[in-house]
């Protein structure tokens, strides 16, 4: 079996610890068109995306917008 290739485009950046994360899904426009916020934690990060973990499912194809909070920042 051939090793396989590496396929992204960014060096990614492993989070320690992870960055706490809440998720708002967005379903269009309007005030009703955002869902229950979600706690996450963003576990890694490159130029390209982010990588969560989460306890709820997102809908499929949902937008999001992410609001994250590096925890070993110093105040």
């Amino acid at each position: 079996m051939e090793p396989s290739k590496e396929r992204r485009r960014w060096q990614r950046e492993t989070l320690s610890p992870p960055f706490v994360t809440i998720v708002h899904e967005t379903f269009g426009t309007g005030p009703d068109a955002q869902g229950e916020p979600i706690i996450a934690e963003m576990c890694s990060l490159s130029a390209g995306g982010a990588m969560l973990t989460a306890c709820e499912k997102l809908v499929s194809g949902s937008h999001i917008i992410l609001q994250a909070y590096n925890r070993a920042k110093k105040k």
